[in-house]
């Protein structure tokens, strides 16, 4: 393979697993994969149960991609992906000689029509079913050769990591365009828990004392759910190169109240042999901050919204914090019937009842100011 071969490769792993990573954006994947092989058009759909497709992406009409798996046109490619091994790649060449190719209904009245006369395809296990990545070609391109089913062998494993990655992150449409929350840190780790990379939010997280996760020796450290960490980083790795393997979630505690501070799920990525990793194994850890935080603002929208007073302000984002009217009288150094008071005005103020239906009502008012900025 060509240095410049050898990029195009190397730029469309990072693709393909940015792909799984940002909810199913597989376009600039298949596409540099298009370029790559030098196709027409590029398919990639698991095989579901009642023979129907469920695609992570498509360059087909709609019609034809039904008419693919219709029994009225016996598909001899479908007949022969049943027979083979998962990460098999074969071309149509592989299933009949191109003169009997030529003969079939599947060739004459899907090929045809959309001005191919040649594929080449691979068997992608996605989540215990059959999936299939299929490229043709049309015009006056040659047919698939040898080279170019060796260059599919070595990006199948990829690909299908590639899949089964963003359904473990839990993606249940695979055609989803969702980008990952930038409120999201993202760590891979080695089977020790060593990083070997991570996002800025993830790096501003470990950076946070309180929060109980930090690097010892440039290995990711839990302090008091260390152990758990560990075996969720050991599972996540899988007992043979990562794949396939078992997620897990570990939740980290404030150590001095116990509140919930860090969600962490952890799942298989992917091995050496499969990317530009420096490892044979490796887990991808999603960390989510669940630490009560508002912005310096709020008080004052707050008080712009329900016109409370700067105490009132006060007291309702200390209990929408989950702080109880006792700290609050400490903090702001007020009585009990003072404290009461506030409240019951915060109350009538917001038509809110209790505590609960009033922090309830604070979380959306935070929501949305964190939508408007």
């Amino acid at each position: 393979m060509t240095a410049v071969a050898q990029t195009e490769r190397s730029l469309l792993v990072d693709e393909l697993y940015r792909a799984a990573l940002e909810g199913g954006q597989w376009q600039p994947a298949m596409a540099r994969l298009k370029k790559l092989v030098k196709g027409s058009k590029v398919h990639f759909a698991r095989i579901c149960p009642a023979d129907t497709w469920l695609s992570f992406y498509k360059e087909c009409d709609p019609y034809y991609e039904t008419a693919f798996i219709e029994a009225h046109l016996k598909n001899p490619i479908l007949s022969y992906l049943t027979g083979i091994r998962s990460l098999d790649v074969f071309t149509d060449q592989s299933v009949m000689p191109k003169s009997e190719f030529r003969k079939t209904a599947i060739f004459n009245e899907w090929y045809v029509p959309q001005g191919d006369h040649s594929s080449i395809a691979c068997k992608i296990p996605v989540a215990g079913m059959a999936g299939v990545l299929a490229v043709q070609r049309g015009g006056h391109q040659p047919d698939f050769d040898d080279d170019d089913v060796s260059l599919l062998r070595e990006l199948a494993p990829v690909i299908a990591r590639a899949a089964e990655l963003q359904l473990h992150l839990g993606h249940k449409h695979l055609d989803m365009q969702a980008t990952v929350s930038p409120h999201l840190g993202q760590i891979i780790v080695d089977a020790c828990g060593k990083v070997l990379s991570m996002n800025d939010y993830a790096e501003t997280l470990l950076a946070e004392p309180a929060n109980d996760l930090t690097l010892v020796g440039g290995r990711l450290s839990a302090g008091q759910c260390g152990d758990a960490l560990r075996s969720a980083i050991a599972a996540g790795c899988g007992p043979v190169c990562g794949y396939p393997a078992k997620s897990g979630n570990v939740l980290i505690r404030c150590t001095k109240t116990g509140s919930p501070l860090l969600a962490l799920t952890i799942a298989p990525f992917v091995t050496a042999m499969a990317s530009d990793l420096p490892v044979a194994r490796a887990a991808l850890i999603l960390i989510n901050d669940l630490s009560p935080k508002v912005s310096a603002d709020f008080p004052e929208q707050l008080r712009g919204l329900f016109e409370l007073t700067q105490k009132e302000a006060a007291l309702a984002v200390i209990l929408m914090l989950g702080h109880s009217l006792q700290y609050y009288m400490a903090h702001q150094q007020v009585s009990y019937e003072t404290a009461r008071s506030h409240l019951r005005n915060i109350f009538l103020k917001t038509a809110t009842a209790r505590q609960g239906e009033l922090v309830a009502l604070l979380n959306r008012v935070m929501r949305l100011s964190d939508t408007s900025h």
